[in-house]
Order: C-alpha cells, then sequence, then structure tokens
C-alpha cells in the first residue's frame, strides 16, 4: 500500500513538473525608445483610449520555439510592448485562454487577469507574471467574445491586441473577431502577433487581424528588437500630431468617411453624418426611454437636416425611428413610429414639404449598439435617415 502511494506521489510530482504546473519564468527586462519624449514633445499624439490584450495560454504554447516554450516568448513580447507604450492616459486588460488551472478536466477556459482599469505598466507585468503555464485546447473565440463583454463600459477608441500561435484552431475566432468588429464599429481596432513558424496558424491571425478591418498582423520574430516593438506601439496607439488618424481602406466613392466595401448605405448627400456603416443618422439626438419627444438641444441636428435637404430639392427621404430591447416588440414598433414622426413634424415645421418625408418604424430589430449597458441603451433610441431619390 505504501509503496503504492509513493509511486502515485511520484507520478505527480513528474506530472506537475512536466507540465509547468509550479514554475514561473522571469521576464526580460526592456526599454522603450524614447517615445514619452515623442509625445511630450507634440510630435506624436494619443489615437487608442482602451487597450485589451488576448494572450494565448493553450497546450501548444508549451512547445519550444527557439530554445523557449512559445509562452515564454509570448509574455516577455507582451511586456516589451508594455515597457514601450509611453505614459498616457489609458484603460488596459489582460485576458488569457486555455486551459488555466493545473488539473485533469481539461475544460477550455479563458481568464481576465487585468482590468478593465486605469493602465500601469508595473500592474500590468504583476498580471502577466500570473498566467498559468500552458495547458488544454485553443478557445480564442471564447476569448473574443468575452473581450466584447470587458469592453462594455469603455469610452474611446479601442485596441484589441491577439497574441497567440493559431494552432488547431477552428474558424470560431474569426467568426468572433467579425462580431467584435461589429459590435463596437469604428471604435474598434485588432492586431495581432503570431508566434512560431506554422503558415496554417500565422493565415488564421492574418484573418483575425482582417476582420477588424483598421489593424494589422505582426510576426513576433518582427517585434523582439527595439525597433520593431517601438514602430508597433507607435501604430497601435499613436498618431502623427497635426492630423485626424485615418485607417487605410479602399475608396470612398460618396464622401462620406466609410469606404465603398464596408458602407451599407452608398448614397447619403454631402454634409450627411453617418453611423459605422455609412448610413445617415441624427448623429448625437437620441430619446428618453419611452419617450419621443425631441429636446431642444438638439435642434441644430435638425436643422443642419433642414439644410441638407434644402441644398437637394429633389431628395425625399425615409425617416426610420428606433428603440431600445426593453419592452414588447408590438409597443416598440409603435414607439420607433411616433419618434421618426416627431423628426418628421420639426422638418414640415421648418418649411420642408411633407411629400418629400416618410416615416418608418423598426422597434428593436435594429440595433447598433449593445443594449446591455445603459449607455448602448441610449445609441439604440434613434432615428435614422434613408435618402429616396
Amino acid at each position: 500500500m505504501k509503496k503504492t502511494y509513493l509511486s502515485l506521489m511520484l507520478f505527480a510530482v513528474l506530472f506537475l513538473v512536466a507540465t509547468g504546473c509550479a514554475v514561473k519564468q522571469p521576464l526580460t527586462a526592456y526599454k522603450g525608445a524614447g517615445l514619452e519624449d515623442k509625445v511630450r514633445s507634440g510630435l506624436y499624439t494619443q489615437k487608442t483610449d482602451n487597450f485589451l490584450v488576448v494572450l494565448d495560454s493553450s497546450g501548444s504554447l508549451s512547445l519550444p520555439y527557439k530554445e523557449q516554450t512559445k509562452l515564454n516568448i509570448a509574455k516577455d513580447i507582451v511586456n516589451r510592448m508594455n515597457k514601450t507604450i509611453p505614459e498616457m492616459k489609458l484603460t488596459g486588460a489582460l485576458r488569457t485562454f486555455g486551459m488555466t488551472d493545473c488539473v485533469l478536466s481539461f475544460k477550455k477556459k479563458t481568464d481576465l487577469l487585468y482590468g478593465v482599469t486605469k493602465y500601469s505598466t508595473s500592474g500590468f507585468e504583476e498580471s502577466l507574471d500570473g498566467v498559468w503555464p500552458p495547458h488544454g485546447g485553443s478557445p480564442l473565440g471564447l476569448a473574443l467574445s468575452k473581450a466584447g463583454d470587458d469592453l462594455a463600459e469603455t469610452e474611446g477608441s479601442i485596441a484589441v491586441i491577439v497574441v497567440s500561435d493559431a494552432e488547431d484552431m477552428n474558424s470560431s475566432p474569426v467568426r468572433a473577431a467579425k462580431a467584435l468588429k461589429a459590435r463596437y464599429g469604428d471604435r474598434l481596432c485588432i492586431y495581432t502577433m503570431h508566434i512560431g513558424g506554422n503558415s496554417e496558424g500565422k493565415h488564421k491571425m492574418d484573418m483575425i487581424a482582417e476582420a477588424g478591418q483598421c489593424g494589422f498582423a505582426a510576426v513576433v520574430d518582427d517585434l523582439a528588437t527595439e525597433q520593431g516593438m517601438t514602430e508597433f506601439v507607435t501604430e497601435v496607439f499613436l498618431a502623427k500630431a497635426g492630423r485626424q488618424y485615418v485607417a487605410p481602406k479602399p475608396g470612398d466613392s460618396d464622401g462620406d468617411g466609410v469606404f465603398d466595401n464596408k458602407d451599407d448605405c452608398p448614397n447619403t448627400p454631402t454634409m450627411a453624418k453617418v453611423n459605422s456603416v455609412g448610413c445617415w443618422t441624427l448623429k448625437g439626438l437620441t430619446f428618453d426611454y419611452d419617450k419621443w419627444d425631441i429636446k431642444a438641444r438638439y435642434n441644430h441636428l435638425l436643422n443642419e437636416l433642414v439644410t441638407i435637404l434644402e441644398n437637394n430639392p429633389a431628395m425625399k427621404i425615409e425617416i426610420q425611428g428606433h428603440t431600445d430591447n426593453r419592452g414588447g416588440a408590438v409597443y416598440n414598433k409603435g414607439l420607433s413610429k411616433r419618434r421618426a414622426a416627431a423628426v418628421r413634424d420639426y422638418l414640415v415645421g421648418e418649411g420642408i414639404a411633407i411629400g418629400r418625408l416618410t416615416t418608418a418604424g423598426y422597434g428593436f430589430d435594429k440595433p447598433v449598439a449593445t443594449n446591455g449597458t445603459s449607455k448602448g441603451r441610449a445609441e439604440n433610441r434613434r432615428v435614422e435617415l434613408n435618402p429616396l431619390r
């Protein structure tokens, strides 16, 4: 009996050693290349307000690459980025995926190890120290979905940075990346860092970055130098002073700032304000819950609409009302129609012929933001405009 017990104990010790469950590897010290001076001098300005790193800690990260485990390389490269980011007002987060506890359940997991919180270099580095050794499958799709919820209360622009070898993954991470982009629109860009020489994994990471539309895919080997990491951090977090950052995209035939391959409403008139998919909206005009009256502080938005209609006398428009998802479908259809009618009545009062205006109510069928937060629900209580030329 004693012999059996000792054999089991020996097996357990060997298992823990083999899988690294109790080992923490030191991170390489790294110093950035003067980006803080460039920001202080006004050469660069901040373009990203929030960032979230999604770090692979699945079983394949235990494999060697260039005389280290992939996970040690991943942690080191993320810490290099951490120490290169110049001091500025940022919200940061770190989420891992894989099997992050040393048990034999092989349950796929994702854990938020840091944030979402006010970013600090030391706090972020400490969270990297807490990443468990690599185990289990690669639920990157699940991690990206959870990242969408992590970011729900943030404001401003977002960089999601995925660090992985992307081995043994199906198409779910790409679908999750597209859903994340759809949820946050122009606020969010996706960047990837690929580890290892697997071409299939590299292709998967390229597709994930492409789903973000305004980010890019990088290879960890290219970021291991001071120059490489400095260029990466500059592209992700900063923009040249004196110009507004605009990510390179294909042509924009109607000049609304949303390029043709992403424009759901390609014929918006000049001066029209549009949302992330190029549809004409009274940007900033929202309604209180269960209300359809227009507050006086929004009159300037309606007056801008009047000007556009006066400059395009042949144009007819459909005014489309929308709601959040609280309440029943039938009631919200009626509420959304009343909101559209309120805008129509204002325009008629300003001299626009009623024959040029039609109304429609879509209820909560077409949200542009999450209904899981008060901010998102407010954005959904809106009016959009469809030109009928």
